[in-house]
């Protein structure tokens, strides 16, 4: 059998699960900054795969925010994937040191700087007009 290479972060119970279905592996845990690095590379990853689910999945943007429950019903899929974006993220806060507070005192500074995305605005392009001599 070919091996598959992977060279990812995984999830805690992967090895595990790939050792009850009889699959040999090579996996090792990760430190410091090689661990932060790849934590970035699958925010990344689980990004793409958001992206992917929303443009494939049941857009619930112009209905009313639903449960757990009633998701499963329309788009499990794309709920997980936003749950793995979040899970990714804040532990790479946590291993970067910042807490939730520092991140909310940012997105608000931010928010009063350049606004938020509340109208929704698609910048096509833009010009400058002083000319660089």
């Amino acid at each position: 059998m070919k091996k598959k290479i992977t060279n990812k972060l995984v999830r805690d119970k992967i090895p595990n699960i790939l050792m009850e279905q009889g699959k040999a592996f090579k996996a090792h845990p990760l430190h410091g900054s090689d661990f932060s690095k790849q934590l970035a590379n699958k925010l990344i990853e689980e990004a793409v795969e958001l992206k992917a689910a929303l443009e494939n999945g049941i857009h619930l943007s112009n209905i009313e925010p639903l449960s757990f429950e009633e998701c499963e019903d329309l788009d499990k899929d794309v709920l997980e994937e936003f749950a793995d974006v979040f899970e990714v993220f804040t532990k790479l806060m946590k291993v970067e040191n910042f807490k939730i507070e520092d991140l909310e005192k940012a997105v608000k500074e931010k928010r009063e700087r350049n606004g938020g995305f509340e109208n929704q605005i698609f910048l096509e392009w833009f010009e400058d007009k002083k000319e660089k001599k």
